[in-house]
């Protein structure tokens, strides 16, 4: 088992590790910026317990902890960012502000557990078959860190929910869709965990495993879905109620965005896109000009 458990956590860092290189490559936003945050939380996250993992003593495990926790309260912060971002839902400085408090706060407590009973009373610990086990009573420190992810699951999973009713366009309800099923992954292991659901929650945190997993989606939705392809530069800095019909596509002539007005113009631009595409490519070639519902249009590449 112990085996097995470090290859878990060897693969999640590499998978995550390459995550963050394909975001920071690709990085053109704010929306990346905060994907790339919740990248880096999660790597630093995995680093820290790895060493938890490699610790054979209370100090050098709490040391450990303490490197783990800077990522590990960073992650659903980030996480929560992204999501209003993806669904263009303005954050309040206030709430923002608060937020970063509450978590600078927790990690205080973190940092001190051994001098006072704010985050951990009752710390045990010990080695299980060449794995160090820790095991604590919770305090108020470390209720208000676990509600506070419920929050964050709750409300992007709300956001992720209302964003894919009201969004028209199918690639942007998919990516939403693969984004809400990485984020509801993650939070089941930390169920799982929080509640020691299964015996492996003795001796390792599942959460991690919750990572890998929820990485494996977040790389179908950059790769399968652009989550970080032409669609998002659209979205930012194309305003979808020009009068003018727009329609981007990305390098290989694949459809990645098209606003309302070309939605009209071209009811079958969601079910047969290439041969829309084929034919204003063609009229562009010959200079033609476009006629639809008594009106001309002059297509321009």
């Amino acid at each position: 088992m112990t085996d097995m458990i470090f290859a878990i956590q060897y693969a999640s860092i590499i998978a995550l590790f390459i995550e963050c290189l394909i975001v920071f490559r690709n990085w053109r936003g704010r929306l990346h910026s905060y994907l790339f945050f919740a990248c880096l939380a999660s790597l630093e996250n995995n680093i820290g317990y790895l060493m938890e993992l490699r610790s054979h003593s209370m100090d050098a495990y709490l040391a450990s902890l303490q490197i783990a926790y800077v990522g590990r309260l960073c992650i659903p912060f980030a996480l929560f960012l992204f999501v209003a971002e993806l669904v263009q839902v303005k954050i309040s400085r206030f709430i923002r502000n608060a937020l970063i408090l509450i978590d600078v706060a927790l990690y205080a407590m973190v940092l001190t557990a051994t001098e006072n009973d704010l985050y951990y009373k009752n710390i045990r610990f010990s080695m299980i078959d060449g794995l160090p086990t820790f095991q604590f009573d919770s305090c108020i420190g470390h209720s208000i860190f676990n509600c506070l992810i419920i929050t964050y699951v709750v409300t992007g999973t709300i956001l992720l929910l209302r964003g894919m009713l009201r969004e028209e366009q199918s690639l942007m309800r998919k990516q939403m869709f693969t984004v809400m099923v990485a984020i509801l992954t993650e939070s089941m292991f930390a169920v799982i965990q929080m509640n020691e659901l299964v015996e492996l929650t003795k001796v390792y945190d599942v959460t991690m495993i919750g990572y890998t997993i929820g990485t494996f989606f977040m790389f179908i939705a950059i790769f399968r879905y652009s989550l970080l392809d032409t669609e998002t530069l659209a979205r930012d800095y194309v305003i979808d109620e020009l009068s003018e019909g727009i329609i981007a596509m990305d390098g290989r002539g694949r459809l990645s965005f098209f606003n309302k007005p070309a939605k009209m113009l071209f009811p079958g631009l969601e079910k047969e896109p290439v041969g829309v595409i084929k034919e204003l490519n063609r009229i562009i070639a010959t200079g033609e000009l476009l006629l639809r519902d008594g009106r001309i249009y002059t297509p321009e590449l």
